[in-house]
């Protein structure tokens, strides 16, 4: 009979979990920090753009990597 051991963490992630993108109104210091504590993967604005760029650029970023945005910014839809 085979024993195999498991490893638990209360921060360990499977590897669908979503990866959450806070843009620069968030606040992202401290709602970056109470995220990771609570075991999200996290990426803040400021460590991709060096200053203000359009918000479709930083959308498109969030989209290309399949990563969940958090902004205060009302988004609007545009047709296609």
């Amino acid at each position: 009979m085979s024993k195999k051991r498991y490893v638990s963490s209360s921060t360990a992630q499977p590897e669908s979990a979503p990866t959450f993108f806070l843009d620069e109104n968030i606040g992202s210091v401290d709602v970056a920090r109470a995220l990771r504590d609570a075991g999200a993967r996290v990426e803040v604005y400021n460590d991709h753009f060096g200053g203000a760029v359009e918000d479709e650029e930083w959308i498109a970023l969030v989209a290309e990597k399949g990563w969940v945005a958090i902004t205060k910014d009302e988004l609007k839809a545009r047709p296609i």
